[in-house]
């Protein structure tokens, strides 16, 4: 409970409070995450899964991978919850996610910045048409390859590699104004997203991090807290009540 308190007193203490979230913030939800012994990885090899130039040629991978996704039954965590109501009371300012699965926005975050996209925009490529993400959703869980009207391959809103991550410049502006950066669920891994904690840190922010492994800028952090995520929520919540 004692880290738990130095969380809640960095959180109160500070002025400008960005957090940062990755895919460990939603394996409570039921989406697994990436890297670890059962992540997507594992099935799906990060070279083709997330390949643009795989997706133009053979989109039946990723899809494949979506539809898996779509059949989970996808809820929103406490840790979720948290943020929006930390939001809400204007104990942070700003959550910037790696994940493409819009629980942020689902649990009531409006300062959100999706670096990697959303799976809730569709658009084709070749003619620019954007598409109703519930009719190609609707598509892909009966299996279908969604096509535009002109005969090309709908493509989901996300950043595949090689390709620009969005609003990073504007990140790295938030971020460098930071006095407190909270990094939940990410192994820190993936740049240039794993850059804005350090022009955070560079910048004098004090840096949290929440993760259930160790990253590698851990010697950086002012605060290690390594647990389930909604464990620490439940603990968190006992201390604010």
């Amino acid at each position: 409970m004692k880290k738990i308190k130095i969380l809640k007193d960095l959180i109160d203490n500070a002025k400008n409070t960005v957090v940062f979230t990755g895919a460990g913030i939603s394996t409570n939800s039921g989406i697994p995450d990436f890297r670890s012994s059962n992540g997507i990885y594992k099935k799906y090899p990060q070279d083709i899964l997330f390949n643009i130039d795989y997706f133009r040629r053979d989109p039946s991978i990723f899809y494949g991978y979506l539809k898996e996704i779509l059949e989970i039954d996808i809820k929103i965590t406490k840790m979720h919850k948290i943020l929006a109501e930390l939001e809400k009371n204007g104990k942070i300012q700003t959550i910037i996610t790696q994940n493409i699965d819009n629980l942020h926005e689902e649990a009531g975050n409006k300062n959100i910045y999706e670096i990697h996209g959303s799976l809730k925009k569709f658009y084709c490529e070749k003619c620019g048409k954007h598409h109703n993400a519930d009719i190609i959703i609707d598509k892909v869980k009966n299996s279908e390859i969604p096509k535009c009207s002109c005969d090309n391959t709908i493509r989901p809103d996300v950043v595949f590699f090689s390709e620009q991550v969005k609003h990073i410049q504007k990140c790295i502006k938030i971020s460098s104004k930071s006095d407190l950066f909270i990094v939940i669920g990410s192994s820190l891994n993936v740049v240039p997203a794993s850059w804005l904690p350090v022009y955070a840190v560079e910048n004098k922010a004090k840096l949290v991090i929440l993760n259930n492994d160790k990253t590698n800028l851990d010697n950086y952090a002012e605060l290690i807290i390594n647990e389930d995520l909604d464990m620490l929520g439940c603990r968190f919540l006992t201390l604010t009540k």
